[in-house]
């Protein structure tokens, strides 16, 4: 995507918490169900909900203790909740590290605010989703091998 195409997809609202789940399923708080298939799940993220007070590099030492930050940057046109939030484009060196940073960072407090972090798979070139499906398909023929 190009920077003057920044919008909130369908994909990126927040979900509410999971009211069918079973009895022996459900914990003491409620959560949100969802799942990511191969191609939902990107090295790219958006943090929504940061506030601002030019956190740009709070932000990013946060994200340095997780894993390797290629580029962090803020996203003008993307809707904002209200005009007290910025929302950045973060891309990291692998979707690990993506997924550590989402699993870290979402719906925590950041300088008193909530944060919410999503994946972004939109602003992937062709050749990144080529080389994360072949990846995947590496490490799935090393874990079956594993097991047969």
């Amino acid at each position: 995507m190009t920077d003057n195409q920044d919008l909130q997809l369908e994909r990126h609202k927040a979900v509410g918490p999971c009211m069918t789940r079973p009895p022996y399923r459900d914990g003491r708080l409620k959560k949100a169900v969802k799942c990511f298939t191969i191609a939902d799940e990107s090295a790219y993220l958006i943090i929504l909900g940061v506030p601002t007070l030019k956190l740009e590099h709070q932000l990013a030492a946060r994200i340095l203790k997780t894993c390797q930050l290629k580029h962090l940057r803020r996203l003008e046109n993307y809707p904002a909740a209200d005009a007290f939030t910025e929302t950045f484009l973060v891309h990291v060196e692998s979707i690990n590290g993506a997924r550590k940073i989402k699993r870290q960072l979402d719906d925590k407090s950041f300088f008193g605010a909530p944060i919410r972090v999503v994946y972004a798979p939109e602003f992937e070139t062709i050749d990144e989703t080529r080389i994360k499906f072949h990846n995947f398909r590496q490490h799935a023929r090393h874990v079956f091998a594993k097991y047969s």
